[in-house]
């Protein structure tokens, strides 16, 4: 019976790496939506978070490096992180101020290394610059961080009303 489920799930994932590669509006859909679970997975065990991120950016660079790439250094880093700090700490504005320095560096490293750029400008060293990534980062980092609690907050409520 095992290996039944496993041969159904190894089709399935076939089935959809194929409509993903086909379809790269449906890959940016995948990539921004695999934002929520990772918070919410990191929130309740930060290692299996971190695990699946992994798994997340494997899958996804298997269809498209370009894309694996902007979901390892930015809507990971969204969901991964402040579901980590959430596990631990239960205050959003710090949770949002430390991932959004995260945030920051990742972009500046994406923009300085691989010359990818995510906000669409011309990179520079420049102080506005630099600041207005650091505010977009963490303004960026706190709306996520106040959706996925708000689903994360009704899913834990609809577990509790099951049981």
């Amino acid at each position: 019976m095992e290996k039944k489920y496993s041969t159904i799930f190894l089709i399935s994932m076939a089935i959809i790496m194929c409509i993903l590669k086909f379809y790269s509006n449906v890959l940016t859909l995948f990539i921004v939506l695999s934002t929520v679970p990772i918070y919410i997975i990191s929130k309740k065990s930060p290692s299996t978070g971190l695990l699946t991120y992994i798994i997340v950016f494997l899958f996804i660079l298997s269809t498209d490096y370009y894309h694996s790439i902007i979901f390892l250094f930015f809507y990971g880093v969204i969901g991964v992180f402040p579901g980590m700090f959430s596990h631990y700490l239960n205050k959003n504005i710090l949770i949002s101020i430390i991932n959004g320095v995260i945030l920051a560096i990742s972009i500046n490293g994406m923009n300085m290394t691989l010359r990818t750029s995510i906000l669409s400008i011309q990179y520079s060293n420049g102080i506005l610059l630099q600041g207005l990534i650091l505010l977009f980062s963490i303004v960026c980092s706190f709306v996520t961080l106040v959706i996925c609690n708000y689903i994360y907050d009704t899913l834990y409520k609809i577990e509790n009303i099951s049981n």
